[in-house]
């Protein structure tokens, strides 16, 4: 199978220039490819077991099919079956990979490589491994605006270094090699779930988290809307579309927000602000014994308003995982009125949940539109999360903002 320029191109930033030059100490690689062949994961042949599948969320039946079928190849030495090809690569010392492997002095086999999710936040993630366990994974950015994401995680996870959590368990920062590479402790347990609906868990995990930095700010002057109206300037503006998205489309988006955003500057409350992970997902999460271990931190800010990471949480779900329309998301988002959890919340800190999910929505949905209309190549997903972004736009303009439930 031919290897893409594309993927050659991730193979030399992380291996150096003379990655296909083979010779003595080349090390031979296999590799399984995603639906559109390009590589996903890229590990040596002499791997024994698929530790490359740590990287991988099983919150889904077909995922876990998956998985299964991987762990069953390397069991019964037919790992050659699922991969798509080997190739031979030079590691340069002075490579990005070559100063991890030296750093840990890693034999040719005693790691694997993830070459991450196409777009302009792309890293490389290298899960590292000795005979016994996975001990170490390491994030390596392949762009700039990756490169600060790195950083931010690292002062993310290095500022919750001080606190103390009952429920919620977050990596340590390891090491930080370099702007774009750091070393994160592995803190997968060994047995552990996924769940792709929110639980209990979930919103008292966030509700200790929230106690780090805790603030209160008048939503007429609160950053992230004022934030929001920069980026819907931008976005109603002209702008050249590099794939096949609509432009129409996006003004037409970007013109729903505007008027959210006019209907938020007519509201006189105060808001709750504290930490918002930015990625708070089925596929960054395991439960196991009443903790959350929390993954993927690098989008993470401070002075947020409350609940962003469960609206966030419940959008990625229904619509990556369980590929429902926006109805399933509205069914989902009205569930929460019900959970004792929330209920807890919402009275301790007086927020108006429909409030605090128009934020969300106007902002996630201005800050990926922007994302998007910058990279050549799209998923299919991008298209089903634009379509449940426009019908969730509408219903709060036909429900005057009350959504979630009457007021």
């Amino acid at each position: 199978m031919m290897i893409s320029e594309a993927d050659k191109d991730i193979i030399i930033d992380l291996m150096g220039k003379e990655a296909f030059n083979t010779s003595k100490s080349s090390v031979t690689f296999s590799y399984i490819t995603n639906p559109d062949g390009s590589i996903r994961w890229l590990y040596p042949k002499s791997l024994k077991k698929p530790t490359f599948l740590s990287f991988y969320s099983t919150s889904s039946i077909r995922s876990k099919l998956l998985s299964y079928i991987i762990k069953s190849a390397f069991f019964v030495k037919q790992a050659h079956r699922i991969s798509a090809g080997d190739i031979s690569l030079n590691i340069s010392q002075e490579s990005k990979l070559g100063q991890v492997l030296d750093v840990y002095k890693s034999n040719s086999s005693g790691f694997s490589i993830f070459t991450g999710t196409v777009g302009q936040n792309r890293k490389a993630i290298i899960e590292m491994h000795d005979e016994k366990n996975i001990f170490a994974f390491v994030k390596i950015a392949l762009t700039e605006s990756a490169k600060r994401l790195v950083q931010n995680e690292a002062y993310v996870l290095r500022n919750l270094e001080q606190f103390s959590f009952h429920n919620v368990t977050v990596p340590k920062v390891l090491k930080l090699l370099s702007d774009d590479i750091i070393v994160l402790s592995n803190i997968h347990p060994k047995n552990s779930t996924q769940y792709a609906s929110i639980t209990p868990l979930h919103i008292q995990a966030l509700n200790q988290l929230y106690t780090t930095d805790l603030k209160q700010k008048s939503i007429k002057t609160l950053p992230l809307l004022e934030e929001c109206q920069q980026w819907t300037d931008i976005l109603l503006k002209d702008f050249e579309l590099i794939n096949t998205l609509s432009k129409e489309q996006i003004h037409i988006i970007v013109d729903k927000v505007s008027f959210i955003i006019s209907m938020l500057r007519k509201k006189d409350l105060i808001m709750q602000l504290s930490i918002f992970h930015g990625d708070f997902t089925p596929w960054n999460m395991y439960e196991s014994n009443e903790k959350l271990y929390l993954l993927d931190w690098e989008l993470s800010q401070e002075n947020i308003p409350l609940l962003f990471d469960i609206f966030h949480f419940i959008f990625q779900s229904e619509i990556m995982i369980k590929k429902t329309e926006y109805a399933g998301v509205l069914k989902a988002l009205k569930a929460l009125v019900n959970m004792q959890d929330i209920k807890s919340i919402k009275k301790r800190y007086d927020i108006d949940l429909n409030v605090n999910y128009m934020l969300y929505l106007i902002y996630n949905i201005l800050y990926y539109l922007q994302k998007y209309i910058q990279q050549p190549t799209l998923h299919q997903q991008v298209f089903w999360q634009i379509e449940a972004w426009n019908n969730a736009l509408d219903d709060i303009i036909e429900k005057d903002g009350k959504v979630i439930y009457e007021q």
